[in-house]
């Protein structure tokens, strides 16, 4: 869905969708001062700006009205904050994503106002920044036809999990990038249309997939 013209708050844009918020198809611009109609296509903004740029995004702080309304709220990067000592053994092995990185955005939502605006904005990182970002350019538009009809025979031939389709999918598809929701959603797309749900274990798996994809320290927390 094509964004609406942006309209003009005291002196600063104010970017505005319908009814959907779609995945930006171009890599965007943030800066303090900037307003959105609402903290969740804020947020939106700030997760894409890191997909485009090629880290991930974490909401942190959130500060709230009287009334439970938000009135702040903290994202920074997947890479702040250090490790706590009663975790460093836990994760000696693996590694730790953190960093101290000082990435952060505070968006506020001010009082009788019906905006939220970028109130604070430290654009640096501590590390080098994944070079996956040439994968999120203009001409990322989603899974392709090829990637949807394999995902289409794998499940008809009773492959249902989100790991071993993907684990099918990279060698064959390796300058294509693919997110793991994207993907999932698919899948689950074509079982229901075959009308092949799976079992509690395989959705499961797929759920943690997700979850390990998005943070990779979450397994040694269970």
């Amino acid at each position: 869905m094509a964004s609406l013209p942006p309209l003009n708050i005291e002196g600063t844009n104010l970017i505005q969708y319908g009814e959907a918020i779609p995945h930006l198809q171009s890599c965007l611009t943030l800066a303090k001062g900037m307003n959105f109609p609402n903290f969740e296509i804020a947020i939106h903004y700030c997760i894409e700006f890191g997909r485009f740029n090629g880290f991930s995004v974490r909401k942190k702080r959130v500060e709230k009205n009287n009334d439970g309304s938000i009135r702040l709220r903290c994202i920074d990067c997947e890479h702040s904050g250090k490790i706590r000592d009663n975790n460093k053994i836990m994760i000696s092995n693996k590694g730790s994503k953190k960093t101290k990185c000082s990435w952060h955005i505070n968006l506020s939502q001010p009082l009788n106002v019906n905006y939220v605006k970028i109130t604070k904005f430290v654009n640096t990182h501590n590390y080098e920044l994944l070079p996956d970002n040439t994968l999120f350019a203009p001409q990322f538009h989603g899974l392709s036809e090829d990637i949807k009809s394999d995902i289409e025979h794998y499940v008809k031939c009773g492959v249902i999990d989100l790991p071993t389709i993907k684990s099918l999918l990279k060698p064959k598809f390796s300058n294509q990038f693919m997110l793991s929701q994207d993907l999932l959603n698919y899948i689950q797309k074509i079982k229901r249309e075959f009308g092949n749900s799976g079992s509690d274990g395989t959705t499961l798996l797929n759920k943690l997939f997700i979850m390990q994809k998005d943070d990779p320290s979450f397994i040694n927390r269970l």
